[in-house]
């Protein structure tokens, strides 16, 4: 299959691999993506899977949430992805590994999982250069229907009339000042434009049969749908370069990715602002200033910027040495730093007169620097009728989480001197911090296949974090696995001539996790407020030096079967993982003067579920060749024990015996004479939002926010020089929709979904009614606000022709080929929002279309 086009390393695994669950925050260029392996598998020390490139560890998580870099001033795009400076055109192969046993050579880094992400490496021959070049442009697919003008204008009359009371220009600026005769499309005007993206790759490759080359270049620019020169651009190079020895002995690969980005977005998500703006709403006064009238104006969102600025350094050598035949000394060793630097500006026309004269800034910077050092044997032997292979090595690795600096700064005479603090005449914060992670890991592994058919394989590691305190920081774990390929068996290809492949696995292993924060078993110190005169200083956190290792224990069952000559594979996969010893926040009594403390907790959460993958030639001849691949997810959790739940702050959110990351609320029972009604659970006659079956409240578990199955269906069909390739990806769950982003009730001076007519909830103007107070406190925290988010949606469809080789001989061109390509162009749901996605009312996933064009010189 030729390769495809996608903006987002990430985009490439959506809907393809088992277990692997993706989605996207927002539709901005550079936002983050959501990312699970088989569901969460503790409550509170992270879900993230491990990344390893090239045999590098890279860190998927945000970095701009480092020190207080969280100051609620992120751009559209939210928290950046990491992941975004890695360049999908660089990328050779990706493999996701999932059960224990896969993941105990990594340790407790995988305990949520690991993807193996390959480069793109050199080949022999001579050289040859790569070009790949598309452009296209994305725009938003669908947005929330809401009220007209005149239905609007009849929403707000009902309302005063509801509460006798009198439209004026102060409370009613929308009825009694603004036109009521003419509307304006928000949608349209805000978010309704066209996000234009191009890309530009050059790739130089080559080699003889000992060394191999590759140099590549990727330029990417991607725009927004918003008003404004907001965008995102690229730049990435990748090197790889291997050689071996003339005796064959000794293999050197050493590869670098570097990355540079600058993503310019406005202040916030405009999609969650312009959606409430009533329709007659005006964004300039009179005197042309902007009009702060009962609304967030989104101008000043455009008026404002969130400038964005990373570098991204990912290195790795791996040097090969054969001792003595099929003994193998390897030593690998990787570097990665990313660093951000940030800039927040709030000039003063952007900011509403009413409430603040000066114009703000912030600046910050982050980065991460890790280092990695693996040395491994590894000894290959025939024993019996049985290949051993023995390995055993070690690892040894250092992070670095800095912030050198976060300011925010207000007070500058020009707008124009922004761009940097010393501008300022106040500078009102001030900040740096310095963590660091280390961690180190020895293992020994076993494997031996006799007859090639029986398998078997051991795996004991002791992994050390400095995540815990001296007597705590180490902990043993391991795993076993065996397998039987019964097609190997002489009676079986006898029995069964039609099967050309089956194997049955199992396996069960024990991995630790560290997801937690560093530091967390010491007490630390925070200061309030900073001044040139300096600032006092308060306790922060309470020590604990006592908690350690979570541990999950895995159990995978797995068949994996082919028929026909392999034209049809089929695997079935149920695993399961029990995590005990929980690293959370335990609450602490507000006596002690902290909130809570980082403990170990006996709860015990179960993980289960079954993935199933279909994969068919359909057809396959000398001009025809259609394959297609099917994959389903359902996973389940649900908290097995808690004692002493009752007693803990986590009373309000679980349920033994039921899932966690739980939606919980009221029972919606309808309306009564325009009033939110919800039912009693508890039949003490009052309503509390306790949880009914843990504080004796009113709440009750509504869903979880858990997908209950999610998967993907492709087809590939390649005629001659002629293909297509189309992907499908489903989901079934359920989210919150569009009304719990909108905490108004009818009447208020704000826009509501066109919907909310026809659901007989009484208008009203008065803050603090009884219809407000329903609607606000009863409502909008029930079952009615959340809805069937499944989806069916068409990801990716491609077609591409590969030129006559005629054609390309006559021009000197080794190959050329064009292609279409589209995504997201078609979702099927019933969801109650914008997108079943994203969720509520964020800019969703664009729907975008390119064209380019891929040859080789």
């Amino acid at each position: 299959m030729r390769r495809q086009p996608v903006s987002n390393l990430l985009q490439a695994l959506e809907g393809k691999a088992p277990g692997l669950f993706i989605s996207q925050s927002n539709g901005s260029p550079g936002s983050q993506m959501n990312i699970s392996i088989r569901g969460q598998l503790s409550i509170a020390s992270g879900k993230l899977p491990l990344f390893i490139i090239d045999g590098v560890p890279f860190v998927e998580a945000p970095i701009n949430t480092i020190g207080n870099s969280t100051y609620g001033e992120q751009g559209a795009a939210g928290l950046i992805d990491p992941m975004n400076s890695i360049n999908p055109a660089d990328i050779e192969s990706i493999s996701v590994l999932k059960d224990g046993d896969a993941t105990a050579i990594y340790g407790s880094r995988g305990a949520n999982g690991v993807i193996l992400i390959t480069t793109r490496k050199g080949k022999a021959g001579v050289t040859r250069f790569d070009l790949n070049a598309y452009t296209g442009g994305g725009k938003v697919a669908r947005t929330e229907p809401m009220l007209n003008l005149q239905q609007y204008l009849a929403m707000r009359n009902t309302a005063f009339a509801n509460d006798n009371a009198t439209p004026t220009l102060s409370n009613a600026p929308d009825l009694k000042l603004w036109d009521t005769t003419s509307s304006t499309d928000f949608n349209k005007k805000f978010i309704g434009g066209t996000a234009e993206q191009t890309e530009l790759t050059g790739a130089f490759s080559g080699g003889s049969d000992r060394m191999h080359y590759l140099f590549s270049n990727t330029y990417r620019h991607e725009g927004t749908v918003y008003p404004g020169s907001f965008g995102y651009k690229r730049f990435a190079s990748h090197l790889s370069v291997d050689n071996t020895s003339l005796n064959g002995k000794f293999t050197i690969t050493a590869t670098a990715l570097y990355t540079k980005e600058s993503n310019n977005q406005s202040m916030g998500d405009l999609a969650t602002i312009v959606y409430k703006l009533p329709p007659n709403y005006p964004l300039y006064n009179a005197d042309g200033s902007l009009n702060w009238t009962g609304a967030n104006n989104p101008l000043s969102n455009l008026l404002r910027s969130s400038q964005i600025r990373s570098d991204n350094l990912l290195a790795n050598t791996t040097l090969r040495y054969a001792i003595i035949p099929g003994l193998n000394a390897k030593v690998s060793m990787g570097y990665n730093k990313i660093n951000q630097v940030i800039t927040v500006l709030n000039p003063r026309k952007s900011i509403n007169p009413n409430t603040n004269t000066q114009s703000s800034a912030s600046y910050s910077s982050n980065y991460v620097e890790s280092y990695i050092v693996e040395p491994q044997l590894d000894y290959t032997s025939m024993v019996g009728k049985g290949r051993l292979t023995a390995t055993a090595g070690g690892t040894w690795q250092q992070s670095g989480f800095v912030q050198p600096y976060y300011v925010i700064a207000t007070g500058f005479s020009n707008d124009d001197l922004m761009s940097s603090w010393i501008a300022a005449s106040n500078i009102i914060y001030k900040s740096s911090g310095y963590t660091a992670y280390r961690y180190a890991s020895a293992f020994a592994r076993i494997n031996y296949a006799w007859k090639d058919r029986y398998l078997f394989n051991a795996t004991g590691r002791r992994d050390g974090s400095s995540r815990f305190g001296p007597d705590r920081q180490w902990g043993n774990f391991g795993s076993l696995g065996a397998g039987w390929i019964f097609t190997g068996e002489p009676w079986m290809q006898k029995m069964a001539p039609w099967l050309s492949y089956g194997k049955l696995r199992a396996s069960y292993g024990t991995i630790g996790n560290d997801q937690i924060n560093d530091y967390g078993y010491l007490s630390t110190y925070a200061s309030s407020s900073y001044s040139y005169g300096g600032a006092g200083i308060y306790p922060a956190r309470i020590a604990n030096p006592n908690y350690g290792w979570e541990t999950s224990r895995k159990t995978d069952l797995a068949l994996e079967t082919g028929f026909l000559k392999d034209r049809i594979l089929f695997n079935a996969t149920w695993f399961k993982s029990r995590t005990g010893n929980q690293l959370v926040n335990s609450p602490l009594s507000s006596q002690t003067g902290f909130a809570s403390f980082q403990a170990n907790l006996p709860a015990l959460l179960e993980t289960t579920g079954w993935e199933f993958e279909l994969k068919t030639t359909n057809i396959k001849s000398s001009d025809l060749l259609w394959t297609s691949s099917f994959n389903v997810t359902m996973p389940r959790n649900k908290l097995i024990s808690f004692p002493g739940l009752s007693n803990t702050a986590y009373a309000y959110v679980y349920i033994v015996g039921r899932p966690i990351n739980n939606y919980n609320g009221y029972q919606f029972t309808g309306v009564e004479n325009g009033i939110a009604t919800v039912a009693d659970l508890s039949k003490d006659g009052t309503i509390s939002q306790g949880l009914q079956e843990t504080l004796k409240g009113d709440f009750y578990m509504i869903a979880t926010s858990n997908p209950k199955y999610y998967g993907g269906l492709s087809n590939s069909v390649q005629y001659k020089k002629l293909q297509l390739d189309i992907l499908f990806q489903f989901v079934k769950q359920v989210r919150p929709g569009f009304r719990q982003a909108n905490p108004n009730a009818p009447g208020a001076m704000v826009n509501q979904d066109e919907h909310i007519l026809s659901d007989g909830f009484k208008p009203t103007v008065t803050a603090g009614s009884t219809a407000s107070n329903a609607y606000l406190n009863y409502y909008l925290v029930s079952d009615a606000v959340y809805s069937d988010a499944s989806f069916i949606r068409l990801k990716n469809i491609s077609l591409s022709y590969e030129l006559p080789a005629a054609w390309m001989k006559a021009a000197s061109i080794r190959s050329a080929s064009f292609f279409v390509r589209g995504q997201n162009l078609l979702t099927i749901t019933n969801y109650f929002g914008i997108d079943p996605e994203t969720g509520s009312a964020a800019l969703p996933p664009l729907r975008q279309i390119i064209a380019g064009i891929h040859c080789s010189l």
